[in-house]
């Protein structure tokens, strides 16, 4: 836990005095967090986390996954956390990072600067019934850093970790998709929806006068017709805005 919390004030150039005032804590209480000789209570863990918008679980030094590698980012953007432990820098480059290249890191004149309060950390879950609430417990597997135009866009945002070739080769197993939360899409759309309440599905979803279709874009899975009362089976959560792979 002691390097998450120097590495939050290193970040935004505090002192030791300055962030003890700012969570109405001892300067002591601080010092002794960053030595590793207290913990941190979770009320104050969970005010630190919300205000610098980062995970309660990086305050606490436990472990957590992002996708965006240091190779993508310009050596000199490293130099301040050069000695920093991997986490909190590859978090932190992530979350606050002043330049991602759009093509060979060695082209200079290919950097796009973020405005840093535009970049989330968006979670992502293992399925779409845990992203949606469907199961009793909802399992987020990692975070991963999405540029997003505003808070409450990110309010609305999850990604989650798609299973099965049924989109494929648009979607392949194991991709993470973005998604935003939203109850209508319109024909065409590739939507996620629930069947029956608690099925979860990702497919491209069509829209006639008395029915519902959705297809996949492998041509191995045939399209699923709903008419009638059968449209009440299905129930869309999100909109698919991007999909995000491994190389």
């Amino acid at each position: 836990m002691s390097c998450r919390i120097k590495c939050l004030r290193n970040l935004f150039h505090q002192s030791q005095e300055s962030f003890a005032k700012q969570f109405h804590v001892s300067q002591n209480a601080v010092s002794n967090w960053e030595q590793g000789k207290n913990k941190i209570d979770i009320e104050t863990a969970a005010q630190i986390a919300e205000h610098y918008h980062v995970p309660v679980d990086f305050v606490y030094g436990r472990s957590f996954t992002v996708t965006r590698p240091i190779s993508l980012w310009r050596r000199d953007e490293l130099e301040d956390m050069e000695h920093a432990p991997a986490g909190c820098r590859d978090y932190f480059l992530c979350r606050y990072g002043r330049g991602i290249f759009n093509a060979n890191e060695d082209d200079i004149s290919n950097v796009n600067q973020l405005n840093n309060q535009n970049v989330y950390m968006i979670p992502v879950y293992e399925s779409v019934a845990a992203g949606f609430g469907v199961l009793a417990v909802d399992t987020v597997t990692e975070y991963t850093p999405i540029y997003l135009v505003s808070r409450s866009e990110a309010t609305e945002t999850i990604c989650i970790k798609v299973s099965g070739d049924s989109m494929y080769p648009k979607i392949e197993n194991g991709d993470i998709i973005q998604v935003h939360k939203q109850n209508s899409v319109d024909s065409g759309s590739i939507a996620v929806v629930l069947l029956d309440g608690d099925n979860g599905l990702v497919k491209k979803i069509f829209f006639g006068d008395d029915w519902i279709e959705l297809h996949s874009i492998n041509p191995m899975y045939p399209p699923m017709h709903f008419d009638g009362a059968d449209i009440e089976r299905i129930q869309i959560v999100g909109l698919v805005k991007k999909v995000i792979k491994e190389i």
